[in-house]
């Protein structure tokens, strides 16, 4: 049962992903996009994708040029796990 509820979780959210990113998206869907992506690698366990996405969130989230969707942003972003292989460079802060 794990397993398909990880299938379904990335082909769901690689399809929303494939669309925002596809599409003239504000820099806080792109940011969000990468952030839920980085949550979904990491519940599923693929470190490096949720590498990838997660840095790519941290560093779109900080370039928010909006200061209340950097703050939404940043409100949700700390709900998704930094990866464990992090180096210093990575870990949120």
């Amino acid at each position: 049962m794990q397993n398909i509820c990880h299938q379904l979780v990335g082909r769901d959210t690689s399809a929303s992903f494939a669309y925002v990113t596809s599409h003239d998206s504000a820099e806080w869907e792109l940011a969000f996009a990468h952030a839920v992506l980085a949550n979904a690698a990491s519940a599923a366990k693929n470190t490096e994708t949720h590498l990838h996405h997660y840095a790519l969130a941290k560093e779109m989230g900080r370039a928010l040029s909006d200061a209340e969707d950097r703050e939404m942003f940043e409100a949700t972003f700390c709900h998704v796990p930094p990866p464990l292989t992090a180096g210093p460079e990575s870990a949120r802060g």
